[in-house]
């Protein structure tokens, strides 16, 4: 695997030279490398967009009055 950055070149010599030099050896003479190679931007993917007049799915709407539960509530408290 060729080196990808000078900042990963010269963590490799400190702390890996065995490695480092395998990578030099992959990497071509000349290159001009980074400084730093800035990390991949993760995150959830998005949703591809639908086209226009389309929506992701319909809304479901309320039950019907008549097949709806009454409320918990009574309506008037009893008297005592």
């Amino acid at each position: 695997m060729p080196m990808r950055s000078q900042r990963q070149r010269a963590f490799l010599w400190a702390n890996h030279p065995e490695i480092a030099q395998r990578f030099e050896d992959e990497t071509p003479k000349g290159a001009k490398l980074p400084e730093r190679v800035s990390p991949k931007v993760s995150g959830s993917p998005r949703a591809p967009k639908l086209p226009s007049g389309l929506s992701k799915s319909p809304k479901p709407k309320g039950l019907p009055k008549s097949l709806a539960k009454p409320s918990a509530r009574p309506s008037a408290r009893p008297k005592m």
